[in-house]
């Protein structure tokens, strides 16, 4: 019997229903076709059997349908990467036509990091078989406080595997990156993370959608589509919902998501806690959250698991690593939101960013922000923490990038109107731009006469004050002209009142 079932509620989208709901509602059996019944698991339409005699009312998937873990096992383990139900987080960065991909992986201990280091430990990514990227587990790519980035170029996949040599990593790193689906994938455009099956999405906010090939896009009045450059043979959409409706929601239910008025949020509220979107560092025994929606579960503290959906205050005690995890379901299936959380013995200061320094041919400190004058030599010479990039703008345009290699000085020319971004990962942590001096714009008496001898409109009389400034127009003779015959006369246009008060 299906448990996990979703009816739509014109109000709030998608909202759970039992079978004692439904039978208040309907007292016949309601086909699939109908469309009214969802599994919440794999998102097929289902079937409500209103029982005759004793037998309860019950639902169920069509016996052709598409494989779901609920029809075959009556358990919720539903695309699971690894035991803690989530996977490592993927983003893309589109330039132009070109889509490059980053692996997210959770941070490591300063221990673990220098023990891999001194070990020669190295990091495999995979995909289809093949090896993309090595990497060297060393504090040079990873950092102990957030969450670092890797880039496995152009290289699409369904899956990415990840294997190392750190058996320490196993509960932190999970084996499995999920990748790209077949029929299209959705990220969220403002931090470019891919958005996981059953991920909930917002009215309102907006999305990039890749689309494999020339594979068709149904279009809907209900959501707002627009299509932007295609890259690396994919087609590029930027996607909107426009409002709660069904319309709407069964568009990104052709892509594993959830239309929702309200998404499921995990806040840390006390005591005070450095955090970013997937690390919080602490100091306390207990740290209390809230959550708005959903079911909570701690690893690898077992007194910490099974918060229940009605619980929208709670503490997180114990451990000094723990990963806390938001999902849809019971069980860690359908996670919305996770989060490391890391006990230390200190966090008095700020975690602080990459440090990047940046010097000009005297060794002098270039200051980020805008500037009008260009450094001696005309270059900047750059110094990361990390390895990174550097990218070079023309306006919006990107004309150039300058790989950089952490703790290498890396020598870039420069000129007038480009902006230099230096990224640390995917983070930009310095900006420096070079503004060419506008030069006073001369506006000749030409100019001015044949604009106010083009005005029409109200006329109004002529004040002292114009008078006066009659004799301050010695270096534009025709219009002091203009301005002598209105006195004569004595009316002029108010609007030519406005241009030679400027003036």
């Amino acid at each position: 019997m299906l448990t996990k079932v979703n009816m739509w509620d014109d109000e709030h989208g998608w909202q759970h229903v039992t079978v004692q709901e439904a039978s208040s509602i309907y007292h016949h059996s309601i086909n699939l076709h109908s469309n009214v019944f969802l599994c919440e698991l794999c998102g097929q339409y289902i079937n409500y059997i209103a029982s005759q005699g004793r037998r309860l009312n019950y639902f169920r998937h069509n016996n052709k349908s598409e494989d779901c873990e609920e029809k075959s096992t009556g358990r919720s383990s539903y695309c699971r990467t690894n035991p803690l139900g989530f996977s490592l987080p993927l983003r893309i960065w589109i330039d132009g036509r070109r889509i490059e991909i980053f692996l997210g992986f959770l941070p490591l201990t300063e221990e673990w990091i220098k023990r891999a280091s001194s070990k020669g430990a190295q990091l495999r990514i995979r995909a289809n078989g093949v090896l993309l990227k090595t990497f060297n587990i060393s504090s040079d790519r990873f950092l102990p406080n957030k969450i670092s980035y890797l880039s496995v170029g152009s290289n699409f996949a369904e899956r990415y595997e990840i294997d190392h040599d750190m058996d320490e990593c196993l509960d932190v790193w999970p084996s499995t990156v999920l990748g790209f689906g077949r029929n299209g994938t959705m990220f969220s455009k403002e931090s470019g993370r891919r958005l996981e099956r059953n991920s909930n999405v917002v009215v309102g906010c907006e999305y990039v959608l890749l689309v494999p090939g020339n594979l068709p896009l149904v279009r809907n009045k209900d959501v707002s589509i627009e299509d932007l450059k295609p890259a690396n043979g994919y087609q590029v959409f930027l996607v909107k919902a426009k409002s709660i409706s069904l319309g709407a929601a069964e568009f990104f239910l052709g892509y594993g998501l959830r239309l929702t008025d309200q998404q499921a949020e995990l806040t840390q509220v006390y005591p005070f806690a450095v955090k970013s979107h997937y690390v919080l560092l602490h100091q306390s025994e207990k740290v209390w959250f809230h959550k708005t929606k959903g079911h909570i579960d701690v690893s690898p503290n077992p007194s910490s698991r099974a918060f229940g959906s009605c619980m929208d205050m709670f503490a997180v005690s114990g451990g000094i690593k723990q990963i806390l995890s938001l999902s849809r379901f019971e069980e860690h299936t359908g996670v919305l939101r996770y989060i490391m959380l890391r006990k230390v013995s200190s966090i008095s200061q700020p975690i602080k960013a990459p440090k990047v320094t940046v010097v000009d041919s005297k060794n002098s400190v270039v200051p980020p922000g805008e500037s009008k004058v260009l450094p001696q030599k005309r270059f900047i010479s750059v110094t990361p923490e990390y390895d990174g990039m550097i990218k070079v703008f023309k306006g919006d345009l990107e004309i150039d990038r300058v790989p950089l290699k952490g703790g290498c000085a890396a020598c870039v020319d420069v000129d007038r109107n480009r902006s230099y971004r230096i990224y640390q990962g995917l983070d930009c942590v310095y900006k420096i731009t070079f503004k060419r001096p506008k030069a006073a714009k001369v506006i000749s008496d030409d100019d001015i006469l044949k604009l106010l001898s083009g005005l029409k409109g109200k006329e109004v009389s002529v004040s002292h004050s114009l008078g006066s400034l009659s004799g301050k127009l010695a270096d534009m003779p025709k219009t002091r002209i203009w301005l002598l015959k209105r006195i004569r006369t004595g009316k002029i246009y108010d609007s030519a009142i406005k241009i030679l008060s400027q003036l």
